[in-house]
């Protein structure tokens, strides 16, 4: 399966471009630098995540600096870049010693690098005051961002091919009712830090467009106002927007990273309270919220009320309708899915309460949710302890405690309609300049349930589930830091993939070197134990088998002139379940990424290899994209990929983005399956997008 003499010039050209590094300096573009700031966080999870909010905090420092001698806590979270210990000694140090006055003085701040000082340096001001004058003017000035996306895969899928009409009257879920065209718009407004505005419509590939259902144009539409800092209100707002509060047991519908090779920062942190700008059409609250602040005491309220995805039962008997579960997709292509669309009523009502004193917070969540249909469980044991009613209330307690190197936090949650708990507590130590320790411990019950809940775990809902996190973090010299982590837990009940109480576990080891010239390069291992019921010619064995998955990564990125870098990674995996064959993949690819300093027009351009011998192989890769877009693929089957992702900055007003990226598979003659299959071996997908800035 290996081709060594592609895998001979990997290797080659990893390691003989290493040669140019010394004495050459890196440069990047500002509009650039968010990016590279996301990729540095997601290329730490295989999840396709929702960085909306993260890219909104990154973007507005980077318009507006922070001033990094009067940034508050919450200021530095949202930032999602320092942990804990890092934004500590740094109020510390300007405690002790006045504010910092240059870059340069940032590395000698406890815990911080001159890597991280580089990296973070365009989003912070050093200024010993604040200045007055300047806040006044910047007060109240205003901006507008128009952007406007256009995407689609350029072979033409099954599901919008021709077919007879007495055959799509006979199945009207036959063919998509829409063109293949997925089309994002998005609008901002913004006046200073009082006021902002804004609108996202999407309409994805299949769904109509001023036609049916959507006469009015797009699938999906949202609205969000917030005003800050009026009287004693903090943030009032109203229409879609996310409620974040203590570590994500009760109320998390906000983005949320759970185990990574940053492994001090597993505490979640964020505002509690922040507009909603992106498209997913589910994990948002559609109403009115606002956050109070008296002294050390803020209160927040909130109010939601909007129509969720659902498959409806149809049943004349039954006096109050009833789903069998929720529909997350947010795709309303075919008349089948379009009966599920807003097919169920969602009200939430709540509050969260924190007392934030020095080293000391205390906050309290409460949020009832309600729904004007049942859901509907067949008789089986896996779906025995699943929430049934249709409603339920949660209540939290959540605490952080700093002391020192130390921190401590946690929280409890309770569930109304079975009456059980779910627990969570953590610890990060820093034990020494170089050596820093985290420790967490799970605790949820079966039945716990929280609608909205999206804390530290294994499984995708946070019931079910026992386990204890421990991750440790070493520099022994200048430059490395050395990373693991291993979780071990258990599913005390039936889980989606055993049939019966088990238990796995996981770790990772990684080693990373980043030098003053912008090379970085690291080893990564991970490996994944985890249950599953036993496959039919296996039955006779046992009841569960052991899954198990690991993925060896090589990466190195460096520069090699003026704007120029390259990137190349080597990743094997391998697969086993049980007593089975094992099972490898690998993918290899080389980056160039051109980013002239003083040039309108910047690319990246990848070339990948993959060839797997199943799904079950598969690797995951972060690409480059278009602003607001992410994508983080995955690979199976042998094949080659290839993109190219170019950005021109026509004027100071109007950025023109343009991706166009190719799949060509060797070991098969269609692509996908359903509706969405290709006849052939290739598939090319395009995205075009500008954005208005006035």
């Amino acid at each position: 399966m290996f081709s060594s003499r592609w895998f001979a010039v990997f290797i080659f050209l990893a390691l003989a471009r290493m040669t140019c590094l010394h004495g050459q300096e890196y440069y990047s573009q500002r509009a650039v630098i968010i990016e590279d700031l996301i990729e540095h966080i997601a290329r730490n999870t295989v999840e396709d995540l929702d960085y909306q909010t993260l890219f909104d905090n990154l973007f507005q420092a980077l318009e507006k600096p922070l001033n990094i001698n009067t940034a508050s806590r919450e200021d530095l979270e949202k930032l999602q870049l320092l942990t804990d210990f890092q934004i500590a000694s740094l109020h510390r140090y300007i405690g002790e010693n006045g504010p910092l006055l240059t870059i340069y003085e940032l590395p000698q701040v406890y815990g911080f690098s001159v890597g991280l000082a580089q990296m973070i340096e365009p989003l912070f001001t050093f200024d010993a005051a604040p200045r007055p004058l300047v806040m006044e003017g910047q007060k109240h000035r205003s901006s507008h961002q128009l952007l406007a996306r256009v995407s689609a895969v350029l072979q033409e899928q099954k599901g919008y091919t021709d077919i007879p009409d007495s055959a799509l009257a006979e199945n009207p879920n036959a063919r998509y009712l829409g063109n293949r065209l997925k089309i994002m718009t998005k609008y901002r407004y913004q006046r200073g830090d009082k006021l902002l505005i804004g609108y996202n419509g999407e309409k994805d590939a299949g769904e109509p467009f001023f036609s049916g259902e959507n006469r009015h144009g797009f699938d999906f539409n949202s609205v969000y106002f917030r005003i800050n800092e009026v009287w004693k209100f903090k943030h009032i707002m109203a229409g879609d927007y996310q409620i974040k509060t203590g570590q994500g047991l009760n109320l998390w519908s906000g983005l949320a990273f759970g185990k990574s090779p940053d492994i001090v920062n597993i505490r979640k942190r964020g505002s509690v309270l922040n507009h909603y700008s992106s498209t997913d059409e589910n994990r948002f609250m559609r109403g009115a919220s606002a956050t109070i602040g008296l002294g050390e005491v803020d209160v927040t309220a909130f109010f939601s009320r909007k129509a969720v995805d659902a498959n409806i039962v149809e049943d004349t008997l039954a006096e109050d309708p009833r789903f069998t579960s929720f529909q997350s997709s947010g795709y309303h292509r075919t008349p089948g899915e379009i009966s599920d669309k807003d097919a169920v009523q969602e009200t939430i009502l709540g509050g969260y309460v924190s007392w934030n004193h020095k080293q000391f917070h205390l906050g309290g969540t409460a949020v009832h949710y309600l729904f004007d249909a049942v859901p509907e469980h067949l008789p089986d044991p896996n779906t025995q302890f699943d929430f049934t009613g249709n409603q339920n209330t949660n209540l939290g307690l959540d605490y952080t405690v700093s002391l020192n190197r130390m921190i401590f936090f946690g929280e409890l949650g309770y569930s109304s309609f079975s009456g059980t708990i779910g627990m969570l507590n953590g610890a990060s130590f820093d034990l020494h300049e170089q050596v820093s320790l985290s420790v967490l411990h799970r605790y949820f019950d079966k039945r716990f349930y929280a609608l909205f809940g999206n804390a530290f775990s294994e499984g995708s809902d946070n019931n079910n589930e026992h386990g204890i996190y421990m991750g440790l973090e070493v520099r022994p010299f200048p430059h490395w830091r050395l990373t693991g982590y291993l979780d071990a837990y258990s599913f005390p009940w039936l889980s989606a993939q055993a049939s019966a109480p088990s238990s796995g576990y996981d770790y990772h080891i990684q080693a990373e070197y980043t030098s003053r010239d912008q090379l970085r390069t690291y080893l990564r291992l991970r490996h994944k134990a985890k249950p599953s019921d036993v496959t039919p010619e296996s039955a006779n064995v046992s009841n569960i088998e052991t899954e198990q998955t690991s993925h060896l990564r090589f990466h190195i990125s460096y520069p090699v002139a003026d704007g120029l870098s390259f990137q190349n990674r080597l990743e094997i995996s391998h697969y086993k379940k049980g007593a089975g064959e094992s099972e490898y993949g690998y993918l290899a690819y080389h980056d160039i990424i051109y980013k002239p300093p003083s040039f309108p027009l910047s690319f990246s351009f990848r070339y990948s290899m993959f060839d797997t011998e199943s799904y079950f192989s598969r690797i995951y890769n972060y690409e480059h994209d278009v602003l607001y877009a992410f994508s983080i693929p995955s690979f199976f089957a042998r094949g080659i990929r290839t993109y190219l992702n170019a950005r021109w900055e026509i004027s100071r007003h109007v950025d023109l983005w343009f991706k166009y990226a190719l799949t060509c598979y060797r070991d098969r003659e269609t692509i996908s399956s359903g509706l969405n299959e290709i006849d052939g071996n290739k598939k090319s997908d395009l995205r075009v997008q500008l954005r208005l800035k006035f």
